[in-house]
């Protein structure tokens, strides 16, 4: 557990190429005796392009090789209105053209590019970002799916009656990241939800607007991809932190068919909306209690973050049975549960509090409250920051290794080589941004290396034990990682 040293952060939305393959059967143009073009919608890996840059076109099979000047080969871009605009066109190699719009795209606008030859024609949709000019661009997320986003929610604790009968109103702030397909309608979501990035700014936590600078991959206001229910996973951040500050995390996962519900708790959290307008930040750590006197402190903010959680499913119940875009999206009754910091704690603690848990994840949490002592079945999963970076690393081994005593379930633990404690979060995208107070001493941590680690490794420990599937973390690779007894 560590106090965060910076205050709050925003962020933003950004640019990647537009690149797909043919998926659909070609069957149809196959069988076709019509003069007319047909077309044949292709799976896009990302259908958002940059504003007045080239949009690189990877051809199918049967166009590689295509020489340009073929009066059989068409190919045409046509805005909302269906105008037509001009474009240079050139190859970049057999199978890739290179274009170039002769006049700037609009941002944030639909576009559609047609190109084929003889009867067969294929068709791409896009949209142009809404600004070209984001220096940061979080990773883009493989899997099978697209990331979609909720507006965040807030709530109390009255959806749950306390053991009193009485309604707790103590707020919660939720964002809900969900799976979507590939084609994407809604813009990009910012860092921080608008409202709470704006309390945040009035109470004086940030001098450094991030959302102005680093670009997010999740979308909001796409329907959710929900043939059939997906795995929940709760997030709960570090002290002091938010849980859209782990993007690089949650995406990851998202994509490969989690739902992530990251909560933000009122008085550990950064910052939470009230329900006056108002906001709640973070309580301070207490520095002048005996041991035992902060011991009591902290179990207390366990506690009260473990209750949090049980409010979150039930809102999530409500949202995802309800006529909302992740509608038949939640699978409840396979929850995990993955936590960073004090966060990690939270999951910790929750999962030997609570029966409807299946496995948690810690990452890089100190380790009390009745979780040390408890003891658990169930799969865990601990990855933890280079302790020879720290002049005691003995005392969290100690505490991991006492922890570890009442494990008789599935455990892994793993020691993230070059890594320090804020790795486990997206600071380090955007470090050379803070300024003054806020920054701090660059990682030695690859950030790339980093979230691969954490995607690999979260992303197969949750397919195991969330989804059932036949996979084993022992054959993962090792660069970069080292497994403790």
């Amino acid at each position: 557990m560590s106090v965060t040293r910076y205050p709050l952060l925003l962020c933003l939305l950004g640019s990647l190429t537009a690149c797909h393959s043919s998926t659909k059967s070609e069957q149809q143009a196959n069988t076709s005796s019509s003069n007319q073009m047909e077309a044949i919608y292709p799976h896009q890996a990302e259908s958002e392009v940059p504003i007045n840059s080239q949009i690189r076109l990877h051809l199918p099979n049967r166009l590689t090789g295509i020489k340009l000047a073929d009066n059989a080969f068409r190919l045409t871009l046509t805005g909302t209105q269906g105008e037509p605009l001009p474009l240079q066109v050139s190859k970049e190699s057999a199978d890739t053209l290179l274009l170039t719009p002769e006049q700037p795209l609009a941002p944030a606008s639909r576009y559609r590019l047609q190109y084929g030859s003889g009867k067969k024609a294929w068709q791409l949709d896009f949209t142009t970002e809404q600004r070209s000019d984001y220096p940061v661009k979080l990773p883009s997320p493989q899997g099978d799916y697209g990331v979609g986003e909720l507006p965040a929610i807030l709530f109390s604790r009255s959806i749950t009656p306390s053991t009193e009968g009485e309604a707790d109103t103590r707020p919660i702030d939720m964002q809900i990241w969900y799976p979507v397909g590939k084609i994407f309608h809604g813009q990009r979501a910012p860092y921080l939800d608008k409202e709470i990035a704006t309390l945040g700014e009035q109470g004086g936590l940030t001098t450094l607007s991030l959302n102005e600078v680093v670009r997010t991959n999740a979308r909001l206001g796409e329907q959710g991809e929900c043939a059939q229910p997906h795995p929940l996973i709760l997030f709960s951040p570090g002290y002091g932190e938010l849980s859209q500050f782990y993007r690089t995390i949650i995406e990851p996962l998202v994509a490969r068919g989690y739902v992530v519900a990251g909560i933000n708790h009122a008085y550990t959290s950064m910052v939470t909306r009230s329900g006056n307008g108002d906001m709640e930040s973070t309580d301070p750590i207490p520095s002048d209690l005996p041991a035992d006197e902060l011991q009591a402190w902290l179990q207390n903010k366990l506690d009260a973050n473990v209750a949090d959680l049980d409010s979150a499913i039930a809102r999530i119940a409500l949202e995802s049975s309800a006529d909302t875009l992740i509608k038949g999206c939640v699978d409840l009754q396979h929850i995990g549960l993955l936590g960073h910091s004090f966060g990690g704690a939270t999951a910790m603690e929750a999962l030997v509090t609570r029966n409807h848990y299946l496995a948690a994840v810690n990452l890089d949490g100190d380790l009390f409250g009745k979780h040390r002592t408890t003891p658990s079945n169930r799969a865990v999963l601990q990855m933890q920051m280079d302790m020879s970076t720290l002049n005691e690393p003995g005392v969290r081994d100690n505490s991991i290794g006492e922890r570890d005593q009442t494990l008789t379930g599935e455990h892994h633990w793993l020691e993230v080589a070059k890594s320090d404690h804020l790795d486990f979060s997206d600071l380090h995208w955007y470090q050379e941004y803070l300024q003054g107070p806020l920054a701090l001493p660059p990682s030695t941590m690859d950030a790339a290396q980093m979230v691969e680690i954490e995607a690999r490794w979260l992303g197969t420990f949750f397919d195991r034990t969330l989804k059932g599937e036949s996979v084993t973390l022992e054959d993962l690779p090792l660069d970069g990682v080292r497994i403790l007894p």
